[in-house]
């Protein structure tokens, strides 16, 4: 039988650090998107955010973004215009982050797996995913209002 055939960026259980693209049948999908493959080629950029998809921890990450809700605030970062950088407040002025400092987040998304909301892939990276998600309120409340902190963006630049 003509079973349909799709391409995903597969990660090897025990060496997730080698990405592999793979075609498979589209039944098997939801095994491999269950321990965290993603769909596309690995070097491709599904999105469009200039982050390739094996190194892509959000997909649909849309430039700009709807964050800041209000205004730019002091030492806030935001993707406030159609570009993968990521701009500085109060002037929205441009700063020294990129999507590729945040593995292709945004900061509307970095908020959102911050506060549990969604989870993109960063259960890939259980460490990372923890640090996100211990983060005290101040520095996630107001973040969708006026830009994300240099901790936040730092946190994920880190990792």
């Amino acid at each position: 039988e003509d079973e349909e055939i799709m391409t995903i960026c597969h990660y090897p259980p025990g060496n997730t650090s080698n990405p592999q693209t793979l075609e498979i049948p589209v039944s098997d999908w939801s095994a491999h998107q269950n321990h965290g493959d993603r769909e596309g080629a690995c070097e491709s950029d599904t999105d469009g955010d200039t982050v390739p998809n094996s190194a892509d921890l959000c997909p649909n990450t849309y430039m700009p973004e709807s964050v800041p809700g209000q205004y730019m605030l002091f030492d806030r970062f935001a993707l406030t215009a159609d570009s993968p950088i990521f701009r500085h407040g109060p002037r929205k002025k441009i700063g020294q982050y990129t999507l590729s400092d945040t593995k292709g987040c945004s900061c509307e998304q970095l908020v959102d797996v911050a506060e549990n909301k969604k989870t993109y892939h960063f259960p890939q990276f259980p460490r990372l995913h923890r640090q996100m998600r211990s983060l005290f309120p101040f520095y996630t409340t107001g973040a969708r209002d006026f830009g994300c902190g240099k901790a936040i963006v730092d946190m994920v630049k880190a990792f």
